[in-house]
């Protein structure tokens, strides 16, 4: 059986060595509109996770990812789907009812855990985490939050983050993020890097 250290080094040699740059996608807070890097990592030639970076919610670490497992993906896709939806519907009813200020976590069964990374000079895995979602009205402008909660690293206890959030201006804005997790997509794109390795052999 692995210990514990072993796992730990190999989750820190597969971010610094495994992934490969995918695509990217668009996470707006307020006027602050950045881009993030989704990248892969492939098993014998399949895609096998996929590493979300995102805005971390406390200033002590400048990063965190979200890691979802390739077999998990089209769950995490349909969750993704079903936030978008109510983000939709419930801009709507905001703006007709001239709603200025409201927030309500939206509920959806996503059973999973999942893996989430921060960093600051090293990076810190937590591998047991619940994603949640949130509707919010901020000075009349609708905005959606992915997010957990607090986050512990798996080496350490005493090592912590108040998590990760993915804010999200407009429903095509999320709407973008969900088109390229596409697991075609991924696999294309791993086959064309493959490719492109073995002109240089």
């Amino acid at each position: 059986m692995k210990s514990i250290l072993t796992i730990v080094l190999s989750m820190i040699c597969l971010f610094i060595y495994g992934q490969v740059d995918y695509d990217t996608y668009f996470a707006t807070a307020g006027n602050n509109k950045e881009e993030f890097k989704i990248q892969i990592t492939e098993k014998k030639g399949v895609v096998d996770e996929v590493y979300i970076y995102s805005k971390s919610v406390d200033n002590t670490y400048d990063k965190c990812v979200l890691v979802v497992k390739a077999k998990k993906l089209g769950t995490f896709v349909d969750y993704l789907k079903y936030v978008n939806t109510k983000f939709k519907e419930w801009s709507e009813t905001a703006i007709k009812n001239k709603v200025d200020d409201f927030s309500k976590d939206i509920d959806a069964d996503l059973r999973d855990y999942y893996s989430v990374g921060f960093a600051y000079d090293d990076w810190y895995m937590d591998s047991r985490v619940k994603l949640k979602s949130m509707f919010a009205v901020n000075e009349g402008d609708p905005i959606i939050y992915i997010y957990t909660g607090t986050i512990y690293s798996n080496s350490n206890s005493y090592i912590q983050s108040k998590g990760l959030f993915m804010p999200f201006a407009t429903p095509e804005d999320l709407q973008e993020l969900i088109d390229k997790l596409d697991v075609s997509m991924m696999q294309r794109s791993l086959s064309k890097n493959s490719d492109t390795e073995n002109l240089f052999n």
